[in-house]
């Protein structure tokens, strides 16, 4: 399938009874409905690796992101069902495949769907790897219970996802989400997410509001989601949440970067694309905007649009996945900040002194200065999305 940006999508969600053992569903299916815009959303934001900063060689967001869209279009199709198109598993797809492969495709659809579901439906702003947490919070007690998977390997008890909702500017809502994604319907996994998502009962002395274990399946007609929610027994984090907000943007940060460099190489090859404007200074901070004359479907181009209730000087990258163009932005304020972070960082040792140096960034005046202006006082819209107008990515 193609992802239609303007197209409304649809998977089933159930909700499962919260016993660890109690495997029966409490609830009529809800349909699911999201736009394909809020999916590729999704997919640029799900599942952002916490270790890249650690490692000298460069990564290439745009690959990250060009690797899950392919992925979700192969392996994924619509189903259209009362007039409206569901997601389902393309499972002609499978039988070219095997376990291991199955189980890698499935990892990343639960990843993309917890994503999009805890953004859509319970309004959180984003998610970020509890990995990373646990590398810089200063305080974290949870029960690192370990267990055997399926496939003998090692893993820890713990859940995948915290996810931040800004209340106002000095309180804030979190969730705990652990992602399962299974061909069929796991019981024993579905057991360990239970442990896992109840592993958290406090962030920063609060309930987080959401302790879900979300499994999707994937073998079924169409695609769904088995959502249990535990009740949390034990387990204390405390979030800098300055880190949460810098650790959400610095991979996107990262992949308006290279899209601005490859669209400065694109405009010097290939002249007949019809440059009206550019602005771009010598270390490639500036917007660059660009209207496409040629070679562009303009139904194809998403253009970034701000709410009416905002002002927000804003940075992008032109995005290519074929025929498809739109831009990805983020403030440039924040732009600039992490640009000069990450060239900072390619100063210093990563392996021996990263730690000690995103603990002194994150303690900055400048940081939190950031997230103030940017996150709580533009009316938490950082990750906004108007369903009304052409919809945008930040």
């Amino acid at each position: 399938m193609k992802i239609n940006m303007n197209t409304t999508y649809c998977i089933y969600v159930d909700q499962e009874n919260p016993d660890q053992k109690t495997h029966t569903i409490i609830s009529k299916s809800e349909t699911f409905r999201f736009t394909g815009a809020e999916l590729t959303n999704a997919i640029i934001t799900a599942g952002m690796p916490d270790v890249y900063l650690r490692k000298a060689n460069s990564v290439s967001r745009k690959n990250q992101i060009k690797f899950k869209t392919y992925l979700m279009e192969t392996f994924l199709k619509e189903v259209e069902i009362d007039s409206e198109y569901y997601l389902s598993f393309n499972h002609l797809q499978k039988k070219f495949l095997d376990s291991t492969e199955v189980g890698a495709i499935n990892y990343w659809i639960g990843m993309v769907f917890i994503t999009l579901r805890a953004k859509k439906k319970y309004k959180y702003d984003y998610l970020v790897h509890l990995s990373m947490i646990k590398e810089f919070s200063h305080t974290i007690k949870l029960d690192s219970k370990v267990y055997i998977t399926a496939n003998g390997r090692e893993s820890s008890l713990s859940p995948d996802l915290v996810a931040v909702k800004a209340i106002n500017k000095n309180d804030f809502k979190y969730g705990i989400f652990e992602s399962k994604g299974y061909y069929k319907y796991s019981s024993v996994a579905m057991e360990h997410g239970w442990e896992q998502a109840k592993s958290v009962k406090y962030i920063n002395s609060k309930e987080p509001s959401h302790n879900f274990v979300s499994m999707t399946e994937t073998g079924g007609n169409c695609i769904r989601m088995i959502e249990k929610d535990p009740v949390s027994e034990d387990g204390e984090i405390d979030i800098n949440t300055e880190l949460m907000f810098l650790y959400h943007f610095i991979p996107i940060v990262e992949l308006v970067r290279e899209l601005q460099t490859d669209e400065v190489a694109l405009l010097e090859t290939q002249q007949n694309i019809g440059v009206q404007t550019m602005s771009i200074d010598g270390d490639g901070k500036a917007s660059i905007e660009v209207q496409f004359e040629q070679n562009t479907n303009k139904n194809n181009m998403l253009d970034h649009k701000q709410p009416s209730n905002t002002k927000i000087n804003v940075t992008s990258g032109i995005f290519r996945n074929g025929q498809d163009s739109y831009k990805i932005s983020i403030p440039s304020d924040i732009y600039n900040y992490i640009i000069t972070l990450l060239n900072k960082i390619d100063t210093i040792d990563r392996n021996k002194e990263f730690k000690n140096f995103i603990v002194e960034q994150i303690s900055s005046e400048e940081i939190s200065r950031l997230v103030s202006n940017n996150y709580m006082n533009q009316g938490m819209e950082v990750n906004y999305v108007d369903l009304n107008i052409e919809n945008h990515f930040m």
